[in-house]
């Protein structure tokens, strides 16, 4: 699910939070079930960077996202 799943407006440099809805929480947050649990925030580039192969619960090396398991 996404917060503000009505629109993730993006520009050439990326997520563009002014422009979001809930400017509160302007970055894309996704819920992930499976290999671990987990909640991702998409950083400030608003990417998701992708599932860490050796750890669900870390980051990929190359992304900005911070990832929460439950």
């Amino acid at each position: 699910c996404y917060l503000g799943a009505r629109s993730l407006p993006r520009s050439a440099t990326g997520y563009v939070p002014a422009r979001h809805a809930f400017v509160r929480h302007a970055r894309p947050f996704v819920f992930l079930p499976s290999p671990r649990a987990r909640v991702v925030y998409w950083g400030p580039d608003g990417r998701y960077g992708g599932t860490n192969a050796n750890d669900a619960c870390l980051p990929t090396a190359a992304s900005d996202d911070v990832v929460i398991c439950l």
